[in-house]
């Protein structure tokens, strides 16, 4: 997820805001790392492709129903390739910001909904990288 997080940074994740609604596109999610077969550790990425959309990533832009995604979090464009596919229902399509050293839904495509821990909400150590995540409204805190 760098650049917006580092290896090491220690947060609190909202565990109850999806009781009452869906993940939405930007969120960044803590899930069940099934996909990677690693089921002793969490993963960090952010919410791309919603149940239903297609997602497609070619030519360092990432697509969602044939319209191209503003990323302003990224550093890099993505250098792969992922053909337009349809986000199954009950699942999600997941990046890490980092997008290319990202292990996400490029490689393995779906994560079902499921294995969704929460939202992160606050990156609280070290100290000098303390900040609140924004939703994709922009709001922190899920407001």
């Amino acid at each position: 997820m760098m650049p917006n997080l580092q290896n090491g940074e220690y947060i609190l994740v909202n565990k109850v805001d999806y009781l009452f609604h869906s993940p939405q596109r930007g969120d960044v999610i803590v899930f069940r790392a099934v996909p990677a077969g690693a089921p002793n550790r969490d993963f960090i990425k952010r919410v791309i492709g919603l149940p239903g959309e297609t997602v497609a990533v070619h030519g360092g832009t990432v697509y969602i129903n044939n319209h191209a995604l503003a990323e302003s979090y990224i550093t890099q464009r993505p250098t792969y390739t992922f053909p337009a596919q349809r986000v199954p229902k009950g699942s999600y399509f997941v990046l890490g910001d980092n997008r290319n050293n990202s292990e996400d839904s490029h490689l393995w495509k779906w994560l079902p909904r499921g294995d969704i821990i929460g939202k992160a909400w606050v990156s609280y150590w070290p100290v000098r990288d303390v900040h609140v995540f924004e939703t994709a409204s922009g709001l922190p805190f899920g407001l």
